[in-house]
């Protein structure tokens, strides 16, 4: 019996916790709480894992589970992650749990697997969820937190709201994230490439689930391209989709940056900077200013030290932000569109930001990452002053790419988790369409979108983005496994 309660309360704690992240986004996420004896807050994405690490010990301490292979990998994999926080928070203090976030948060996709795996949908738990669903859905139309879209849709099918025929639902279903996604397109390219990519997958799913004629699939392909080119003209942002299927201007702004990085670099002298865990909206409130050690012998800086002065550029050889890409109009956003100019300068902001992060791996060869206590700082920015309002308050630059991110923290193993998701994605692809699943479909194209944003934003490091994902990646791997037992009944 407490098997089954701790259970549902665990796992509508999750449900609930993703729905708040998906309403209120960083609003909620940074609350938290300031205990007098450390030097970090912990905030409510971490309160709750901590809650139910505490539950899923006590389910193994009463029903003790089988200690196969990959149970071994995972826990040397969390042993790993606590010996990297312990050497970061040596470092660089509380600021490393910033970066043990991005390999932590997993663990809510076991969490959500062991407590899913346990929940039988009943009438009353389908009204609850259909409610609830519709509630945050109608909430998102207001505020447009929009990347959730996906998300939520995936909870929606996972609690079989519905007994309609599965053609039906799926197409109605598909319709609705459809329309929804490119309605608010406008949110941001990395978004829009995440929904674009779910979609392609959803689409490509359905007939192979449907078992189309060829002929059909052709036909249903050039109609899924006419509804989606109709719908980004009428509802998208113009000038934000010039700049995806334009890369001769974002290559020219990147080229351009380069060629200032160089004629800078030989006066550039970094200034001494504090890394902060948080700070609020006001940035009023920074929490555990502790100075870093800013020279080591393993990770020494590329241009100079640390330790050095402010930069003393004189104010002649700043250069200008943003630069202007020839041929393109600078101005304010224009209506619905944004200024095409800053679309493309903010592409090249992350490919220096990339570009450097590739050059340090290339350079110190961190077979584990580097330290979770090591600010990451951009040589190119910093050179550029290119985002100077946040790595100088902070003490640190966001690499918006999760994935990349995931290699630099953590070397081989950062590698081997996205290898492993890959792998997973694959595998749940086929295991669904071997069950003919449209619910699993809809599911793997949510975790296909944000894998796909990952790569664009600062997505599986926030709690309000990665916490919903693994929750998510552990529904859909325990509901094959529910599938699965139902194919092959396991007496």
């Amino acid at each position: 019996m407490y098997l089954r309660i701790s259970s549902y309360v665990c796992f509508g704690l999750l449900v609930v916790m993703d729905l708040l992240y998906a309403v209120l986004g960083s609003a909620f996420a940074e609350l938290k709480v300031q205990l007098p004896f450390l030097d970090f807050p912990i905030f409510a994405g971490e309160w709750l894992m901590m809650l139910c690490v505490g539950v899923l010990l006590s389910h193994l301490f009463i029903k003790p589970a089988r200690w196969l292979s990959w149970r071994l990998a995972v826990l040397g994999y969390f042993l790993w992650v606590m010996a990297k926080i312990v050497e970061g928070y040596a470092f660089g203090g509380g600021y490393a749990l910033r970066n043990a976030a991005l390999f932590y948060y997993p663990v809510f996709a076991i969490l959500a697997a062991h407590f899913f795996r346990k929940v039988r949908f009943g009438q009353v738990t389908r009204t609850v969820f259909c409610t609830m669903t519709l509630l945050v859905i109608a909430l998102m139309t207001v505020i447009s937190n929009e990347q959730y879209a996906f998300l939520i849709a995936g909870l929606l099918v996972t609690a079989s709201l519905s007994s309609a025929p599965r053609r039906l639902i799926f197409g109605g279903l598909f319709l609705a994230v459809f329309l929804f996604r490119l309605m608010v397109l406008s949110s941001g390219r990395g978004c829009f490439v995440g929904a674009f990519a779910g979609i392609l997958y959803l689409s490509w799913y359905g007939l192979q689930l449907l078992r189309f004629s060829v002929w059909k699939q052709v036909g249903g392909s050039l109609a899924l391209g006419l509804l989606l080119g109709s719908s980004l003209w009428l509802w998208g942002d113009r000038h934000a989709l010039a700049t995806l299927v334009s890369p001769v201007n974002l290559t020219r702004a990147y080229d351009e940056s380069k060629v200032m990085i160089a004629e800078r670099r030989s006066e550039y002298v970094p200034k001494k900077l504090e890394a902060h865990v948080f700070h609020d909206d006001t940035h009023a409130d920074q929490v555990s200013k502790k100075s870093l050690p800013t020279h080591d012998v393993v990770y020494k800086p590329d241009v100079a030290d640390f330790e050095l002065e402010p930069s003393k550029l004189p104010p002649g050889a700043q250069p200008e932000y943003p630069p202007q890409v020839a041929g393109v109009p600078s101005g304010e956003r224009q209506g619905a569109f944004r200024d095409l100019n800053t679309a493309y300068n903010n592409g090249a902001f992350r490919l220096l930001i990339w570009r450097d992060m590739i050059d340090e791996l290339r350079k110190y060869h961190p077979v584990f990452g580097f330290s979770f206590g090591r600010p990451q700082r951009s040589v190119s920015l910093e050179i550029l002053r290119w985002g100077e309002t946040e790595w100088d308050r902070d003490g640190w630059i966001a690499p918006h790419n999760s994935l990349l991110h995931m290699i630099y923290r953590g070397g081989v193993v950062g590698l081997g988790l996205i290898v492993l998701m890959i792998f997973l994605v694959v595998k749940l692809t086929v295991d669904f369409l071997r069950f003919r699943s449209w619910r699993g479909g809809l599911l793997v194209s949510a975790l296909i979108s944000w894998l796909i944003m990952a790569q664009f934003g600062v997505i599986l490091e926030l709690p309000y983005n990665a916490i919903p994902f693994w929750t998510l990646f552990g529904v859909a791997l325990a509901y094959r496994d529910q599938l699965n037992h139902e194919d092959h009944p396991v007496p």
